[in-house]
């Protein structure tokens, strides 16, 4: 399937053919994306901490 993004004059758009007509996204589909990354990078950062704490974990089982 093909999709591509491109911000025309400040604006996030959106087009479903490499030669079809740019869409611009709504407000309300640019606030779920962003709702959805946000909770995307606590997830990602609380894993990154849980695989940090288990490093230091192994550092300290074997005497480093």
């Amino acid at each position: 399937m093909y999709h591509e993004e491109k911000v025309i004059n400040g604006v996030l758009c959106w087009r479903v053919t490499p030669d079809g007509e740019w869409t611009q996204y709504t407000p309300e589909a640019l606030t779920v994306a962003l709702t959805a990354e946000r909770s995307r990078a606590i997830d990602m950062e609380s894993g990154l901490i849980e695989y940090a704490h288990k490093m230091e974990a192994i550092k300290s089982a074997i005497g480093g």
